[in-house]
């Protein structure tokens, strides 16, 4: 396991990659907890066998705002995202923030502390109750709704 923060004997701390989904389900995760039915394209393992390449689970928070967490498990390909939002009037994609790095081994290091973050992603679009999106390859979301 890797550890959410570092330190360095006498010196700084900084923040792993694990850290980041872990504070976002913390802060966004809570309240009822949402019917998610996933369609995805599938890829082979060796040890689990064939398995999905999108996992994603919903939350409703007490005011209204839904937040969609979303794995693409691809190494290599974007995975377009399209939810349907049955029985809720949701019109604004507050924020949708992605963790993911071209290199799939990239981690935080003493020398490079922020390498692999949250970053801001652009073009969601929330309409006539579809929520849709696309995550980068080997990414983790997190797509706020309001």
């Amino acid at each position: 396991m890797i550890a959410p923060i570092m330190t360095e004997p006498g010196g700084p701390a900084w923040r792993q990659t694990t850290f980041f989904p872990f504070a976002q389900a913390s802060r966004c995760g809570r309240g009822e907890v949402l019917d998610v039915r996933v369609d995805s394209p599938t890829y082979e393992t060796r040890k689990y066998g064939e398995t999905d390449l999108l996992h994603a689970s919903a939350v409703r928070a007490a005011d209204g705002t839904v937040t969609v967490f979303a794995v693409n498990r691809s190494r290599t390909d974007a995975l377009p995202l399209e939810v349907t939002l049955t029985g809720m009037e949701l019109t604004t994609v507050a924020e949708h923030s992605a963790l993911a790095d071209a290199d799939p081994d990239a981690r935080n290091t003493l020398d490079d502390p922020g390498r692999v973050a949250p970053h801001p992603v652009e073009g969601t679009t929330v309409a006539d109750g579809t929520l849709t999106a696309v995550l980068e390859p080997l990414s983790w979301n997190v797509i706020r709704l309001a």
